[in-house]
């Protein structure tokens, strides 16, 4: 059906077509919604400038130079500009961090008593 040809009397009939057209529109997005959800797609796929990618690891901006120079940290290059990504950025400062190691009491105890011993066999060597 035209418009074109479209009368008075075709009204109904148009309006209940458009009308499952823009049902069939909303399921799709519903769908497509859930689809990009399920997708794992994350909110933190952020693009971020030098200056930002900076002040998010809490680095001076020649220091991020630096690593990206390097081949420290992951960045993309569009022509002169360096962009980072906000997860990818997590990710990397993540698996740089240092594992904290629990002591047992006798292993705190040997170890200062090692310390005492060294320091004072430096005050012994030392001349008067």
């Amino acid at each position: 059906m035209d418009a074109q040809e479209t009368t008075f009397n075709d009204i109904p009939e148009a309006i209940g077509k458009l009308t499952k057209k823009i049902d069939r529109i909303e399921k799709l997005l519903v769908s497509f919604k859930k689809q990009f959800e399920n997708s794992g797609a994350s909110k933190d796929h952020v693009t971020l400038t030098l200056q930002e990618a900076a002040d998010l690891l809490k680095v001076k901006r020649s220091t991020m130079y630096y690593y990206a120079e390097n081949d420290m940290v992951p960045y993309t290059k569009k022509g002169k500009i360096l962009l980072f990504f906000k997860d990818e950025l997590m990710k990397w400062q993540e698996a740089g961090r240092n594992t904290a190691r629990v002591f047992t009491h006798e292993e705190v105890e040997k170890e200062v008593m090692n310390n005492i011993k060294k320091r004072n066999k430096h005050r012994r060597e030392l001349p008067d």
